[in-house]
């Protein structure tokens, strides 16, 4: 299946599935982590008033897979996701990037530019 990698630019936000490696090493000079891109967000969804707010939708596996099959009617995907085994430090999760979120739109940049996503799908 081909997957767009981008951002769709005539809708006010794009769609994403996608899984996250997590990294929770902490720098050895001051002990910190980099900022989670999915606890960021999560904080974004909690107050989100409008429906082109940046936001997760979900972060359950069978929840999305419902999503993708009762919604979306795309049983490729549902089945992709299925069977697509999530490791000990990797999340799945839905959610929205607002076409006006150039923050969220940069960091979720940079963690592709470095291998901590694999996009599974992309839509509007």
């Amino acid at each position: 299946m081909k997957i767009r990698q981008g951002f769709i630019s005539n809708s006010s936000s794009t769609s994403f599935i996608a899984i996250f490696k997590i990294d929770n090493d902490k720098c050895p000079h001051c002990g910190r982590t980099d900022p989670n891109f999915l606890d960021i967000l999560a904080n974004i969804s909690k107050d989100w008033e409008n429906s082109d707010a940046s936001r997760i939708e979900s972060m359950d596996k069978e929840t999305i897979i419902r999503t993708v099959m009762d919604d979306w009617d795309n049983e490729t995907l549902s089945n992709e996701i299925l069977h697509r085994n999530i490791g000990e430090n990797e999340k799945i999760s839905h959610f929205q990037i607002s076409y006006h979120d150039d923050f969220i739109k940069n960091m979720f940049e940079e963690l592709k530019i470095n291998g901590k996503v694999e996009i599974l799908y992309t839509g509007e």
